[in-house]
């Protein structure tokens, strides 16, 4: 009877973290076969690492073109079926946790870089040499943030995001920036920020239409699940898709020496950073929010983790953070 119980439970575990158990192996599965090929050839051109990293590259425009569709769904769909007493609640109390959590992470950042200083090798003189300065104030980065907030046009809000940029007069030196003539461009990039803000503004509409609105909140909910199923798709190519694209950078790299040694300060910085966020900063902060601990309600997150490792189904009707959030009553208690 044991052997029979430890056997389902093995089966159990494997069936929720197959995902996760193949993605492991196609990470090393890349890491060797590159290698293999690498001993067996040293040299590598250019077209023919490309075709090998082909697969992978498909897999990354399949996610990327989840991302717009999948982000404006789930928030109007989210924000849409909540009441308006507590849309307001959770809007404010979000954002003044997302001002301090990014204070707090930005501060962190700052303390691990001037404390281990990760660029200080080879690879920092490397990126020195080929870098373009850009000539920019720190109020202008702070209002370009604002002004992505308010897209001219959602359509190209989904492609380009606004930058302001100081050009230097002509035949002049040793000028301040603050008499460089002021301009600006579009580059390249979604503008998730403004996608946001319109979705959230959408979502509370659509809930202060109510019944009138309920036709525009299924047409978003069902959008939302239909999305979801098709990530989960895709997701299940992540294998395959890790596989060619950890292949291709193996090929790529010269000397893994080098890489170790220029990237290992890196690795550290970027993981000692996220450990003490996550369970130094966000845990104090919940504590001090809820006078509880949050280590209980992180082993009792089973549908998150589900979800991490796409085993979970689609929540009939809204995102998986709002539906934990209200069924423990962490954000209004």
């Amino acid at each position: 009877m044991s052997n029979t119980s430890s056997n389902s439970r093995c089966m159990v575990f494997i069936k929720r973290n197959l995902l996760t158990m193949l993605t492991i192996v196609g990470v090393f599965g890349g890491t060797i076969v590159g290698l293999l090929l690498k001993v067996g050839s040293d040299t590598w051109t250019e077209r023919e690492v490309m075709y090998l990293q082909y697969p992978g590259d498909l897999f990354l425009r399949m996610l990327k073109c989840l991302i717009i569709p999948l982000l404006v769904s789930s928030i109007t769909s989210a924000i849409g079926a909540l009441d308006l007493s507590m849309s307001g609640k959770i809007a404010t109390r979000a954002i003044v946790y997302y001002f301090i959590t990014t204070i707090c992470a930005v501060i962190l950042g700052i303390i691990l870089v001037c404390s281990i200083r990760p660029g200080s090798g080879g690879l920092a003189k490397e990126v020195e040499k080929g870098a373009v300065t850009r000539h920019v104030l720190t109020a202008d980065t702070l209002l370009d943030l604002v002004r992505n907030l308010f897209p001219p046009n959602l359509v190209q809000a989904t492609i380009f995001q606004y930058r302001t940029i100081l050009v230097p007069p002509f035949n002049a030196t040793n000028v301040p920036l603050q008499q460089y003539k002021i301009s600006s461009e579009y580059t390249q990039g979604t503008n998730v920020l403004g996608l946001v803000m319109f979705s959230v503004i959408l979502g509370v509409t659509i809930g202060k239409m109510r019944e009138s609105g309920k036709p525009l909140q299924e047409f978003f909910v069902a959008l939302s699940e239909a999305m979801m199923i098709i990530t989960s798709w895709v997701i299940w190519i992540s294998p395959i898709g890790v596989f060619f694209l950890v292949m291709s950078k193996i090929l790529e790299i010269d000397s893994f020496a080098d890489m170790i040694g220029q990237l290992g300060y890196y690795f550290m910085t970027v993981m000692l950073g996220l450990f003490l966020h996550g369970f130094g900063t966000i845990a104090v902060l919940f504590f001090l929010g809820t006078k509880r601990l949050p280590y209980g309600y992180v082993a009792k997150m089973d549908k998150y983790w589900q979800r991490l490792s796409a085993q979970d189904q689609v929540l009939p009707q809204c995102p998986l953070p709002l539906d934990v959030s209200m069924k423990w009553e962490l954000i209004l208690e």
